[in-house]
């Protein structure tokens, strides 16, 4: 249970990292180019779509996995999934400095690099994740 409340919120933080990476530096910049006065307004109705897709995902995912955690809820987990989980949980110490750094800080720019590792082990432990669902999922045929 635990296993899998920890990966739809894995899914959910990377979902809104991604919105968070694209809207900051592709689609505010060429906003900032071509319409500065208009930048607060796409950035608010940019942060409302990212929301919706972000739940669209995890709705998506929530349906998709259904089946293959059903599965895996009766077979014994192997070493792939406690990897997977504990990459999860050092993303998720990862996401708290980054979030720390970004406010504790002058210079936000600065601190991107804990935002990318914890982007890079969010998307490791979830395809870890995956793959370990997958095989119980095989072996249960």
């Amino acid at each position: 249970m635990i296993a899998r409340l920890n990966f739809l919120f894995a899914v959910s933080i990377l979902t809104v990292l991604l919105f968070y990476f694209v809207g900051r530096f592709v689609i505010l910049q060429v906003i900032l180019a071509s319409a500065p006065a208009l930048a607060p307004y796409f950035s608010a109705a940019y942060a409302l779509a990212a929301l919706m897709l972000t739940v669209l995902v995890l709705a998506k995912t929530v349906i998709r996995l259904g089946p293959v955690s059903t599965v895996v809820r009766y077979r014994k987990a192997g070493m792939r999934s406690g990897v997977a989980q504990v990459a999860l949980y050092l993303a998720h110490l990862c996401t708290l400095f980054a979030a720390y750094t970004m406010f504790s800080q002058q210079d936000v720019a600065a601190a991107w690099w804990p935002w990318v590792l914890a982007a890079l082990l969010y998307a490791g432990g979830i395809a870890a994740t995956m793959a370990e669902w997958r095989r119980l999922a095989m072996q249960a045929q």
